[in-house]
């Protein structure tokens, strides 16, 4: 199939990841490719690329992602995208005095070597004031739910329920920032890319079904299911926003499992996308097929990829505390594992290549037309044979089905990755400090800036 004239021949995407607090980091990587892609772009000579042509991101990551399209949308311009995206942190930032609670700690801490030092104190203590008292413009405090099931109150640990509410980071998202005289995000979000705008993926969890969900701002509905092997069925579900993503579906992809209650769209139950896939890589993959190839019709544009990552992948100390290890296992639990989708999306472009090759090499040893002709006609019908796999729905798919719509990533996909420090802590995600954020933020430069100088 052709590349129109009005297709790129590729396009620009940028991941983020679902962390809480963690997501001010991508702030900060933000602002150093906001200003760094343009100057590689005049560099290889393609100057008025856009920035970016679709925003991929889980929770907070869904939450930044929807703050950069919705400014794009009100600017008709990428200027000043990454001003309005540290606004919104300085909005949901705040101080807090954890003095009370330190007090035991600075009187003991002298005497053992082990314990924690002054800046890893003041975030877990913060930490933990904002979990108890609620952090300002991002959660309430706890509603106690006590179980009226074993009734198991009193032991320890016990089945109480400890349930935040997220309507104050629903009038946060949508609060006007004081600078630009703009709300932070617009609903609904909806984008063309015929006026040049970018896409917005968010990622969330269907509770029932156990499968993860998309909400596009390129289309109008998100299309998912799940094919029953014992059954053979498959059970298909259609979410509607035919003015645009609704902020409950943007709310969907954050709200955290146990922390927040469901978000509740159509009847159904939705959970934090982080829960299946905190770096939407594999999603974005997928619906960028899909538009181009099943709904424009086109050649596929191939990918340049940059992902955040707020959870570090690697730690080269082992922790021996508690806080430690259930630190590690956050990070591993949340840590970017999209190599796998990467290699094999490679993988399958060297494939296709491949057997395209061998094709044209075939019909180069056949000098006659009459044989040609069989041979495309052998060739196409094979195409059209079943194979092994099935598609989403238990379909088995057809050969020629494996080749069509596939493109390229770039040589590299480039990741920013944020790296624990001395002073880090287990509940390091529920730290909202001015003092946090506004590091995490520089953190995310320097990282970012690494990245270009390397």
């Amino acid at each position: 199939m052709p590349l129109n004239n009005d297709v790129p021949k590729i396009q620009r995407a940028l991941v983020l990841q679902g962390g809480g607090g963690l997501g001010a980091y991508e702030a900060g990587a933000f602002k150093v490719l906001y200003e760094e892609l343009p100057k590689l772009d005049k560099k290889n000579r393609e100057e008025g690329r856009p920035l970016f042509d679709v925003i991929a991101g889980t929770s907070i990551g869904a939450i930044n992602a929807a703050v950069l399209v919705s400014h794009f949308k009100q600017n008709k311009s990428w200027q000043g995208a990454h001003k309005k995206l540290e606004n919104f942190w300085g909005h949901i930032s705040s101080d807090v005095d954890v003095s009370f609670y330190t007090r035991y700690w600075k009187e003991q801490h002298v005497s053992y070597p082990n314990a924690a030092s002054p800046e890893a104190a003041r975030r877990y203590y913060s930490a933990k004031q904002f979990q108890r008292d609620g952090a300002r413009n991002v959660f309430s405090p706890p509603e106690i739910i006590f179980d009226e099931k074993f009734f198991d109150n009193t032991l320890i640990p016990n089945n109480t329920w400890f349930r935040y509410s997220n309507d104050l980071l629903r009038e946060s998202v949508q609060h006007i920032d004081e600078e630009t005289g703009q709300r932070f995000i617009d609903f609904p979000i909806s984008t063309n890319p015929e006026r040049g705008e970018p896409r917005l993926l968010a990622v969330s969890v269907d509770v029932s079904l156990g499968a993860t969900v998309t909400f596009d701002s390129y289309s109008n509905k998100s299309v998912y299911g799940w094919y029953d092997k014992q059954s053979k069925k498959y059970e298909e579900h259609i979410v509607d926003y035919q003015h645009g993503m609704e902020i409950s579906h943007l709310m969907a992809s954050a709200s955290i499992p146990i922390f927040y209650d469901y978000e509740k769209i159509d009847g159904r139950a939705f959970w934090d996308g982080a829960m299946l896939s905190n770096t939407p890589l594999r999603e974005l993959l997928q619906h960028h097929r899909d538009y181009w190839h099943k709904q424009r019709k086109v050649e596929v544009p191939e990918l340049e990829v940059y992902i955040v990552n707020v959870w570090p992948s690697k730690e080269d100390n082992i922790p021996s505390d508690r806080d430690g290890v259930v630190d590690r296992y956050h990070d591993i639990g949340f840590s970017d594992r999209t190599d796998h989708d990467e290699k094999v999306a490679l993988l399958v472009s060297d494939y296709i290549e491949f057997v395209n090759k061998i094709r044209n090499l075939a019909l180069e040893q056949i000098t006659t037309a009459q044989g040609q002709a069989k041979f495309n006609h052998a060739y196409n019908a094979f195409l059209n044979t079943e194979g092994l796999s099935r598609n989403r729905k238990g379909e088995r798919r057809i050969y020629k089905s494996l080749t069509e719509g596939r493109f390229k990533l770039t040589k590299d996909v480039f990741r920013i990755e944020r790296r624990d420090d001395k002073d880090n802590i287990s509940n390091k995600f529920a730290d909202f400090t001015t003092q946090t954020i506004s590091r995490l933020i520089k953190e995310g430069e320097n990282d970012a800036r690494s990245m270009f100088r390397a």
